[in-house]
């Protein structure tokens, strides 16, 4: 009996060291900290963890053969200098692709500067939100792909450590996968009164506009229907006070380094 109370006394508090790890500060990192690192690559991912930020956004879509992999584009264009049809190529063939190859170029970065950038896996990526438990992952799920990345989350014993953004055609099938997971509600060029009805009505708690469509006065009535607000993508310091000032509680940024510097956080 004395033994298993001590095992579970040992469970619960690795449960909760875990869990307590995790920042909660409001910095989404948009594709990592893809302002100093490839977007979408573990690099971007491991640094956006260093700096503390208490989520990392990515987009999730299948390839021709079936695998989930991280990227924001249906295509490879504008990453390097081919451009490919993510679902028309194997997993293998957009290995052979150099997906830092523009980011490198634009920074004038010497190949040893910016190594090489395969495509990311979401698999991969979890497998470094889980060494850390530091941050978590939330996914824009491309059509399609709902299956592939509820079963590799499943796989991962992850549930705990995703959710969910975009919209509500996105959102909901995703809830009914993971009913705890977080949803992150996309909205733009939208009627504010509308969205907090329909967002009652769906049983959303986080509302994200676009940084172009955020207004005080859109931000209060957000927070009063009891919403949590937030902003993407937010990159230069004055829109980010400009955010803060109108009372955003939640950012999606390329530069988790420069908000959290802004923020106090």
């Amino acid at each position: 009996m004395k033994k298993a109370f001590f095992t579970l006394v040992f469970v619960l508090a690795f449960a909760f060291s875990a869990v307590a790890q995790t920042p909660e500060n409001g910095v989404c990192a948009h594709r990592g900290a893809s302002v100093e690192l490839p977007e979408n690559s573990l690099r971007a991912f491991e640094r956006a963890i260093e700096l503390g930020a208490d989520w990392i956004e990515t987009d999730v879509c299948l390839t021709k053969d079936g695998v989930a992999v991280l990227s924001h584009d249906l295509s490879t264009g504008r990453l390097c200098s081919q451009d490919f049809r993510i679902s028309e190529k194997t997993y293998a063939e957009l290995c052979e692709l150099d997906l830092a190859e523009k980011f490198r170029a634009a920074r004038n970065l010497t190949l040893e500067q910016c190594p090489k950038h395969q495509i990311t896996r979401l698999d991969e990526a979890l497998d470094l939100i889980l060494k850390y438990r530091k941050a978590r992952l939330t996914l824009h799920l491309k059509s399609g792909c709902l299956a592939e990345a509820a079963r590799i989350v499943r796989e991962k014993k992850a549930e705990d450590w995703i959710g969910f953004n975009g919209h509500e055609s996105l959102l909901i099938p995703a809830r009914q996968e993971f009913p705890n997971a977080p949803l992150f509600w996309d909205r733009y060029g939208t009627d504010v009164d509308a969205d907090i009805e329909l967002g009652k009505k769906l049983g959303f708690r986080t509302m994200i506009f676009n940084f172009n469509d955020v207004t005080p006065e859109k931000v209060a009535k957000v927070r009063a229907a009891g919403f949590v607000p937030g902003a993407w993508t937010v990159n230069s310091e004055a829109k980010m006070r400009e955010m803060i000032d109108a009372g955003i509680e939640r950012f999606y940024t390329d530069d988790p380094r420069l908000l959290l510097k802004v923020w106090g956080k």
